[in-house]
């Protein structure tokens, strides 16, 4: 180390001597010869690649004039709008973003190309554009914004070791990606297949009933229990950290009461997240009145209500008796007039258990990924600056 705290061999740069802004325009729609085009809502928060895109035939109304920038294969792109979202990553395609997206490449003579995807995910990048944003609802960056950014540079050889070990990391991500997209569709075929082959259908209330019983106004204000809304389901089926109130306190719509093996469902927009098994038992768990709560009648598994709600054969038909265009939503009469396939119990516990093995895989890959991203950001970050050295 040198008196300055800085690595020997390494020196501090500023991005833009480092890195250009690649102006490729192409606003001749005729000179196109790409396929494929990224908007905003392709990019997700804090990845390195970018996998996701639309097809530019049949979208050509949706693109507006604003997406002229060409990109090509190995160029990173990166949002300018809320930086804080961490959107920018390696493309693998050539195809056109708007000109809020900048197209960047290094001078590999001093940057590696490899490395800069990690470079703009480092939590030291982040915090210098989210301090240098311009505006309050929807913060953006200029090119000049950017380019004052410092940071510690290696010596190329040392880049290399570096990029390998974050590219290892980033490609076992990238695989278990690919296993867990085989995975969901092997599950969704064996739904649909099920569902397709038993027609023999009857009301859902013939086969669940819908748990009503809400906490009474008479209540104790000492009453303390976990508080399960919409902001509480991370994704379909997954919850993340409850809340806690005491009855005083709690929110009003904190009135449904809900128990081990029930299935929830959002009445509100519930192709958002609505869909939670209670797979566990959580003392006092109380749910918001938005939610409708199923719990399985005799000769019905709960699981298999579960793996109902969670099909196609369920939205379409609560695609058709939602109610309203901002925050479309379901009657809960509606639901329990839903038609669900009529089969023994032996045949729902075979279905259920083979769906479950295909869950329980996915639940591993996705701790898996979860690992293998929090291992990649803590590296990327003290790899970088010098804090962790590779031999």
């Amino acid at each position: 180390m040198s008196n300055k705290g800085i690595p020997t061999g390494w020196k501090k740069v500023q991005f833009g001597n480092v890195v250009k802004k690649i102006n490729d325009k192409v606003q001749n729609r005729e000179e196109w010869t790409f396929e494929r085009f990224i908007g905003g809502q392709h990019f997700d928060e804090g990845e390195i690649r970018i996998t996701r895109s639309a097809p530019i035939e049949g979208n050509e109304e949706v693109i507006g004039s604003a997406f002229h920038m060409r990109f090509k294969p190995g160029q990173v792109l990166y949002v300018t709008r809320n930086p804080r979202l961490r959107k920018g990553g390696m493309v693998d395609f050539e195809g056109v973003c708007s000109n809020v997206s900048f197209v960047m490449e290094a001078d590999e003579k001093q940057l590696l190309q490899s490395l800069l995807p990690f470079v703009i995910q480092t939590e030291d990048f982040v915090k210098h554009t989210c301090n240098n944003a311009h505006g309050s609802t929807n913060p953006f960056l200029n090119w000049k914004d950017i380019v004052s950014y410092e940071f510690l540079l290696p010596p190329i050889e040392e880049q290399k070791k570096i990029s390998e070990v974050l590219w290892e990391i980033e490609n076992s991500i990238k695989d278990n990606t690919r296993y867990k997209t085989k995975l969901n569709l092997l599950k969704d075929k064996l739904v649909s297949d099920f569902f397709k082959e038993n027609k023999d259908l009857i009301n859902l209330k013939e086969a669940s009933m819908i748990n009503k019983n809400s906490l009474s106004s008479k209540t104790p204000n000492d009453y303390e229990f976990s508080y399960l809304d919409i902001s509480s389901i991370i994704e379909t089926g997954i919850i993340g950290d409850l809340k806690t109130y005491k009855y005083v306190d709690a929110p009003s719509r904190a009135r449904r009461i809900i128990n081990y093996q029930d299935v929830v469902i959002s009445t509100v927009r519930p192709y958002l997240k609505g869909f939670v098994f209670i797979h566990e038992k959580i003392p006092d768990l109380i749910g918001s009145t938005g939610f409708a709560v199923l719990s399985a009648k005799e000769g019905t598994l709960p699981e298999y209500l579960w793996v109902f709600v969670l099909s196609k054969f369920f939205m379409r038909q609560a695609e058709q008796s939602m109610i309203g265009s901002n925050y479309p939503a379901l009657n809960q009469k509606d639901i329990e007039n839903f038609k669900i396939p009529k089969v023994n119990f032996d045949m729902q516990k075979a279905f259920v258990e083979r769906i479950l093995k295909i869950e329980n895989s996915l639940s591993l890959i996705k701790e898996n990924m979860t690992s293998n991203k929090n291992l990649r950001n803590k590296l990327s970050n003290e790899l970088l600056k010098g804090e962790l050295r590779l031999k």
